[in-house]
């Protein structure tokens, strides 16, 4: 078993692990796990989070004095994204060409605004969103990047090839 341990300052951490857990065409999983009757839990600021409830694992000790613990693991195929993520990232992106293209927020989900109404994206990771239902072996990413200055630039990605063979790449920056 782990051991508390102190995090300086005199801030003590209580006895945990980290896991990290991967399957193809899966979202990974990073987390942390503790120990119930841990003093440090409650004081602790990542292990007293609402969030770690279901994270704290009651410590079972079998013959022989191993101990066991139960934690039961779902993985899934997409990633949700913070609505907060989403709010930064709707506004209307200029390119070099002038061109406005416009993502907007509905029921936690981006959205690219089109001349109807718009398409909602799915994410895919790592600031990066596609553009559903397009035929098999063709995409459209949009990927976005804060920059240091807080502007934000976006990054869209065809695959149909040109004449040139070569992807279609735009990039844009969040108007202020």
């Amino acid at each position: 078993m782990p051991v508390p341990y102190e995090a300086g300052g005199g801030r003590m951490r209580p006895a945990h692990f980290h896991l990290m857990i991967t399957a193809e065409g899966y979202q990974p999983l990073v987390t942390q796990l503790y120990f119930s009757g841990d003093t440090y839990i409650t004081t602790d600021l990542s292990s007293s989070s609402p969030a770690a409830k279901r994270r704290i694992l009651e410590v079972q000790t079998l013959t022989d004095k191993i101990k066991k613990v139960l934690f039961n693991v779902s993985l899934s195929d997409t990633l949700a994204v913070e609505p907060a993520a989403i709010d930064r990232l709707t506004g209307i992106y200029i390119d070099d060409q002038n061109k406005e293209t416009e993502f907007f927020k509905k029921n936690n989900v981006l959205w690219r605004k089109n001349d109807v109404f718009g398409v909602n994206l799915e994410y895919t990771g790592s600031n990066t969103f596609q553009y559903p239902g397009l035929p098999t072996g063709i995409h459209r990413t949009y990927h976005f990047e804060i920059m240091i200055s807080g502007s934000i630039k976006l990054t869209q990605t065809d695959n149909y090839l040109t004449e040139n063979g070569k992807e279609l790449i735009s990039v844009a920056v969040k108007k202020k």
